[in-house]
């Protein structure tokens, strides 16, 4: 089995340090110590893989269970391959199950190729209840963006992904795009309070499901 490397970040001097950054701008690390700092507060037992990992960015752990977590930041649905690496990590860091977080959507195929292979999978609606409810992050819909071409709301489209696309696209050929996230991810700062606590244990439990 291989032994995971890297210690996780400190909670209360990670989140002092990123404190109102939006997560679908991270890279893959702050992406993959953001998920880190919020499975330490929620009480599970963290590790962070080597940075040339075996399929697992996050190694999760509850008494005897072992989660394979692969994470995801991304701008477009995530795919199948996920998938596949959080199934490789299984096995290459001792683990239970597997488990791929992203802030994005999972396309089609790769929902239905998690359940033949009895992975769950976490979009952004679930990463959003994750950092609301542990306090490291907040969350809010977003809103069509304007075409920069057209000046009107654009809509929603997801034939070669998800994004925003012009509605003018098939009447005047306009081809204006921006990236889709159906919700607004922002780190917030360390404001656990004691009432938070028993949201904590009720998502704690949820994750050992």
């Amino acid at each position: 089995m291989v032994v995971a490397l890297r210690k996780p970040p400190d909670p209360a001097l990670w989140l002092s340090a990123h404190a109102g950054e939006d997560i679908h701008e991270m890279d893959g690390d702050d992406f993959e110590d953001l998920l880190a700092v919020a499975f330490q507060l929620r009480g599970n037992v963290v590790e962070l893989t080597e940075h040339f990992d075996r399929g697992a960015d996050i190694v999760v752990a509850s008494g005897r269970e072992r989660w394979s977590v692969q994470a995801k930041r991304r701008d477009q649905w995530v795919d199948r391959s996920a998938i596949d690496q959080a199934i490789a990590g299984m096995s290459a860091y001792g683990c239970t199950a597997a488990r791929v977080v992203t802030n994005a959507v999972f396309d089609p195929d790769a929902i239905a190729y998690a359940r033949t292979r009895d992975v769950t999978l976490w979009d952004q609606k679930d990463l959003a209840n994750l950092l609301t409810d542990t306090g490291v992050g907040e969350a809010s819909r977003s809103k069509a963006p304007t075409c920069p071409r057209c000046h009107v709301p654009m809509r929603y489209k997801e034939k070669h992904g998800a994004f925003w696309g012009c509605p003018n696209y098939r009447t005047t050929g306009c081809r204006e795009t921006a990236r889709y996230h159906h919700l607004n991810l922002n780190v917030a700062g360390d404001r656990r309070t004691p009432e938070a606590e028993p949201t904590r244990r009720r998502l704690f439990e949820l994750f050992r499901r």
